[in-house]
């Protein structure tokens, strides 16, 4: 019987985890400094939601992002539907969205529309203002939801802001084709 002290076994332990740690920093740094993103705002957004997919216990079901999925186009005909698919930069209707998320209910690929709204672009004044409300009614439209967070909750809640997406897409991977 190979028996070790339980301080031995408890070190073992904590040099796996503190590997794995590095790891996710390291995965998590690069898409923070190589990603095609306008402002820290939004490369903050990705990282955090990087972090919440690719580290997160799964409660329903492996809400991942696909290896080949961030890009500035979505998911295309026989695309895996294990996952999401993350956009950068996308022209979306009249206007270039900050993120697109996918995600498959089963049937279809379902988009979420992410904005990340820095105080100096959007709110400032009333023509900023009635140009996202037009834009989110063009959203709702054809058929995708939009999420709009601050730069403010972006900045002190960003993996809180990640886990909407999330939530959001957990539902619609559980809703299924029929819910």
């Amino acid at each position: 019987m190979n028996f070790r002290p339980q301080q031995a076994q408890f070190d073992g332990l904590e040099s796996v985890i503190r590997a794995a740690q590095v790891r996710a920093e390291l995965d998590i740094r690069e898409r923070f400094n190589h990603a095609q993103c306008e402002s820290y705002i939004e490369r903050l957004f990705l990282a955090a939601l990087y972090a919440a997919t690719a580290y997160r216990p799964h409660i329903n079901g492996p809400t991942r992002v696909l290896p080949t999925a961030l890009g500035t186009t979505g998911p295309e005909a026989g695309s895996p539907t294990d996952g999401l698919y993350i956009a950068l930069q996308v022209q979306y209707g009249p206007r270039r969205a900050d993120f697109v998320v996918w995600a498959h209910d089963g049937k279809k690929w379902k988009p979420l529309v992410v904005e990340c709204d820095g105080h100096d672009f959007h709110e400032r004044t009333k023509e900023q203002a009635a140009k996202d409300r037009d834009f989110d009614r063009y959203v709702q439209r054809g058929g995708a939801t939009i999420f709009r967070f601050t730069g403010h909750q972006i900045v002190n809640k960003p993996v809180s802001c990640a886990y909407e997406v999330l939530r959001w897409a957990d539902q619609q991977i559980v809703a299924g084709p029929h819910g």
